[in-house]
């Protein structure tokens, strides 16, 4: 067992000072009102709803192969690989998860934008609550679950990756690294 000494000081008897400028100009804030949206509206990001046609709509088959976890029956290929996919900024798509992983749960993890599902194995995502309707970057994806999301991607632009968020998964290479930019591609299944 090793012991840890912490020195709490009384207040006035440190050395150090931490100084936080904020210096910049002000940045106009465009939320909505929440008060002003109309009952039985869904807002995404401040869009009104999530019946934007997709620019495309892309699968991916979360499972396992020659003894690893994969992604469309492909392994990330290390932090170098160049990436699987290209997304166009400032349009939407629609996602498809699977899971074809004998059994396993994939707790899906995206990077830079949040998603809202659109459907559960054929099926809306219930009606009441913010577990199942609301924004998120992970998605549990549990045992021979399909689900369908939709992402409006607006602003952000570079690589990213789309993985397990189970770290053991994650580490055997159940990831896609991707990137937004101003062309993307036309790959439905990356």
């Amino acid at each position: 067992m090793v012991a840890v000494r912490l020195d709490v000081l009384a207040a006035g008897q440190g050395t150090k000072i931490l100084q936080i400028v904020v210096d910049g100009p002000a940045v106009p804030d465009n939320s909505i009102d929440p008060a002003t949206i109309p009952p039985n509206t869904t807002y995404f990001y401040g869009f009104p709803n999530t019946n934007d046609t997709p620019r495309i709509t892309r699968t991916f088959r979360f499972e396992r192969g020659k003894g690893q976890w994969q992604v469309n029956g492909q392994l990330v290929g290390g932090c170098n690989a160049p990436p699987r996919f290209a997304i166009k900024r400032n349009t939407v798509e629609k996602w498809i998860f699977q899971n074809n992983s004998g059994g396993w749960q994939h707790p899906i993890h995206m990077h830079f934008e949040e998603f809202q599902t659109l459907s559960i194995n054929g099926n809306p995502p219930a009606t009441t609550g913010i577990i199942q309707k609301g924004r998120k970057d992970v998605f549990r994806l549990e045992h021979n679950m399909e689900a369908q999301v939709y992402f409006r991607f607006r602003d952000f632009k570079g690589k990213f990756p789309l993985h397990c968020h189970n770290v053991v998964h994650e580490d055997h290479a159940m990831m896609v690294l991707g990137i937004i930019d101003d062309v993307g591609d036309d790959k439905t299944q990356p």
